[in-house]
């Protein structure tokens, strides 16, 4: 588990967060910042953060983000990413259909983003399946038992 300040004193945390994601994709990687905002949490998350942490917070919270990482599996399970071709679109990843590169990027993303207790925000286009994105992640997460309210 490593936990990232943004901003660092003598380089860019965000650079920081890339390459650690590059070098070592099993570890977990708990991003803090007193500068945070919606966008920045999501484009933390597409690099590579396994949670977001916005300045100031408890000392608990610290510890609980950091023991639920080191709880869970050390590699997300990816269900069915692998296993897309470039067009194939037979296969369904819960209820989203596609297997381009970028699709699977986005299935990464949900698997990435289920485990969290961070509250996901989904922004889109009507009709790009930001409701399917939802329901995946609700699917994935711990509270899957529960209710999903879209």
């Amino acid at each position: 588990v490593l936990v990232l300040d943004l901003v660092l004193p003598d380089m860019d945390g965000r650079e920081v967060l890339r390459s650690a994601s590059h070098i070592c994709p099993e570890c977990k990687i708990v991003v803090i910042t007193a500068h945070g905002s919606v966008n920045i949490a999501v484009e933390a998350m597409r690099e590579g953060a396994w949670d977001f942490l916005l300045k100031p917070f408890a000392a608990d919270k610290l510890r609980e983000t950091v023991k639920k990482a080191l709880a869970g599996p050390s590699v997300l399970p990816l269900k069915n990413v692998e296993e897309f071709g470039d067009h194939d679109t037979d296969q369904m990843y819960f209820d989203i259909i596609g297997g381009s590169e970028n699709m699977r990027d986005i299935y990464r993303i949900i698997e990435n983003a289920a485990p969290s207790r961070a509250t996901v925000f989904i922004t889109g286009e009507s009709g790009t399946g930001k409701e399917l994105a939802a329901e995946a992640i609700h699917s994935r997460s711990e509270r899957s038992s529960d209710p999903f309210i879209p």
